[in-house]
């Protein structure tokens, strides 16, 4: 997966940056997208299958983040969990669909107690 993203990074369009592996793609503009892309499909009757796994496989990377935390400690209540950056990207502070919003969500719901930390370059 590394050298596909190293060799999909060389193109200026797209950028190293954006392609680090994670727990799952954040941001208002590429969820946005895709679920539109999906939408259309449906009013052509055409399955649009990348897009549709695509937001699937995002949905549950963010789950297996959030599975991976928990599994880590054997009981979360009573622990406190810091988040170390907020948004999708840097220099940003729109956080609107970002992973980070989600696990804090599930953090909270268990645990009742949260730190977070926004990063700034």
């Amino acid at each position: 997966m590394l050298q596909v993203a190293e060799a999909m990074g060389e193109d200026s369009r797209i950028g190293r940056k954006f392609l680090e592996p994670g727990p799952g793609y954040g941001g208002s503009c590429f969820s946005k997208d895709n679920k539109t892309f999906v939408n259309m499909g449906k009013d052509y009757d055409c399955e649009m299958l990348y897009g549709k796994t695509t937001i699937e496989v995002n949905e549950r990377q963010k789950e297996m983040m959030f599975l991976k935390i928990k599994q880590t400690f054997d009981k979360l209540r009573g622990k406190v969990i810091a988040i170390l950056g907020l948004t999708f990207k840097s220099e940003t502070d729109d956080i609107r669909d970002a992973v980070s919003v989600y696990l804090i969500n599930k953090l909270n719901f268990r645990m009742r107690k949260t730190l977070v930390f926004p990063l700034k370059k």
